[in-house]
């Protein structure tokens, strides 16, 4: 064949055996991931569909060795992960599952390159605003205008916020990711004043200046295409 000219492209036994177990009973599980799902939500999901392990996946989301060659320049790959509806084999690498979403991510992204460039935003900046703008709402009417209302506080370092993005569910992330904050609350819960003061949250845009360190979600396209 490839003396023919024809592309031959060459599968390990890995990737023979994953694609033949979708074809026995019991051995996949669908995955259906929500827009504004977070990494910890979604390892939840992952563990009672038998997939991977919670614990498995998020130590892999944030291991340096397994983001670096999937391009994701963030400590985590919160906000990498595609939205939407995937056929997954049982009991797989936790670096698999990961690999499998941040594909589709990337190739959504190079949907949006171009108008990325022109807004002079980084990849991760670009996630970072949608999926505030995820969290803030889930009416699509609503998403530009919020993004709107980010941008225009990002600008204006001198303006009322001081630059400050003012977003309750950046300050409810930072507690996700360091529950032991005294500000964070023991159980899940509303936010509350004493989490918005807190400037030892570095997810907190009441006291910071500017994006949190990263995304605090995985948005979908309509609030990419918000920002």
């Amino acid at each position: 064949a490839a003396a023919r000219g024809v592309l031959v492209r060459r599968v390990g036994p890995e990737k023979l055996e994953e694609r033949a177990l979708h074809f026995v009973p019991g051995m996949t599980a669908v995955l259906v991931v929500p827009e504004g799902f977070t990494l910890f939500q979604l390892a939840v999901r992952l563990e009672e569909l038998e997939i991977c392990s919670a614990a498995e996946f998020l130590q892999t989301a944030k291991d340096p060795a397994v983001l670096g060659p999937l391009g994701i320049r963030g400590d985590s790959a919160e906000g990498y992960l595609f939205p939407a509806t995937y056929e997954l084999v049982k009991r797989a690498p936790a670096e698999r599952v990961l690999g499998k979403l941040v594909k589709q991510r990337r190739k959504r992204l190079g949907a949006w390159a171009h108008e990325t460039k022109q807004a002079e935003l980084t990849e991760l900046e670009l996630l970072t605003l949608a999926s505030l703008v995820e969290r803030e709402t889930a009416i699509d009417a609503e998403r530009p205008r919020i993004a709107r209302v980010f941008l225009n506080r990002l600008a204006d370092v001198a303006g009322p916020t001081r630059g400050r993005l003012q977003s309750d569910p950046t300050a409810a992330y930072g507690c996700l990711r360091m529950p032991d904050l005294p500000s964070c609350p023991k159980a899940p819960g509303n936010v509350s004043p004493v989490m918005l003061k807190d400037a030892a949250n570095p997810y907190n845009t009441y006291r910071i200046v500017g994006l949190p360190p990263g995304p605090i979600a995985n948005p979908g396209d309509r609030s990419i295409e918000a920002v």
